[in-house]
Order: structure tokens, then C-alpha cells, then sequence
């Protein structure tokens, strides 16, 4: 077979393609009401390998659940609310982001404090029935394991 360095080029595209793909995509499924109702327990998901960096706030996120005393779970899926040197806070029953308004959520007050280096916070959606950083604190940003790109199944509009 004698290709054309045209050719040739796709091919080698092509193939580094499939190679990227297979090492950052990957799919999850659900295994809680934590993010109720965006995801239902059950629901399946395709993630994307990301570094921190190009994972903005507001995503979903698998995370490696590096807490098991708390949650028997491999994984968790929380919606990442804040990244490295970001200040949070929980005031009378809201989120505060770097002194924003994110949200309003079911928990009890929490000082204010800075996100590590390194490091993630996370809450689920559903926050009366979420164990998230509210819990544990901060995760390291290495317990990513992918950034929800696209749900399969099970998700509510």
C-alpha cells in the first residue's frame, strides 16, 4: 500500500485522535441522590479528563472519593463550587464565592476560608442529603477523575 504523505498525516491524526479519546473519556454512573434532580441515582454520564485549571466553576465532576469513613462509594459526583485560592463561605443558608452569591443551600453557617493550593470544594445539588466538602473539607485536585461532558441517561430537564 503506498500512501501519499497527505495520507499518511490523517492517519497518524486519526490514530493520536483515538489514543486521547480513549485515555480521557471515560463513563460513570450515579450511585446516590447527592445531585438530585440534575442527576438521578442510576444516571450514566461520559466524563473528560481535564486539568484543574480548564475545569470552570460550576462543573460536574467525578471525584475520587478519598473520604470512605463517610461514604462507602469509589467515586462521587458533586458540582465543583470552588478551585484553588478561591474564599468560601456559607452565611445564613448561602453559598458565598469569592464574595458572591452562588446559591442557596441547607447547612449550618461556615467561616470563611481560603481553598488550598491544589485543592477543590465540592457540594451536590441536592444539599439536604449531600456529603460533600460541607463534610470532609477540600479534596486535592488529583481525585478528578473526569468532568461530566455529557449525561447518557437519567437526567432531569
Amino acid at each position: 500500500m503506498n500512501l501519499s504523505k497527505r495520507e499518511k498525516t490523517k492517519y497518524i491524526l486519526f490514530f493520536i485522535i483515538l489514543v486521547v479519546i480513549a485515555l480521557t473519556i471515560r463513563s460513570y454512573m450515579v450511585v446516590d441522590d447527592s445531585m438530585t434532580p440534575a442527576y438521578k441515582n442510576g444516571s450514566k454520564v461520559i466524563t473528560m479528563k481535564l486539568p484543574e485549571i480548564l475545569i470552570p466553576h460550576d462543573s460536574v465532576v467525578i471525584i475520587k472519593n478519598t473520604k470512605r469513613s463517610l461514604i462507602n462509594d469509589k467515586t462521587l459526583i458533586k458540582r465543583l463550587v470552588g478551585k484553588s485560592g478561591d474564599t468560601i463561605s456559607i452565611k445564613d443558608g448561602k453559598l458565598i464565592v469569592n464574595n458572591k452569591v452562588i446559591d442557596k443551600i441547607d447547612n449550618v453557617d461556615k467561616k470563611e476560608f481560603i481553598i488550598p493550593k491544589n485543592h477543590i470544594y465540592v457540594i451536590g445539588d441536592n444539599t439536604s442529603y449531600s456529603i460533600d466538602s460541607r463534610d470532609f473539607g477540600s479534596v486535592r485536585s488529583s481525585s478528578i477523575k473526569g468532568v461530566v461532558i455529557f449525561p447518557l441517561q437519567g437526567r432531569d430537564k
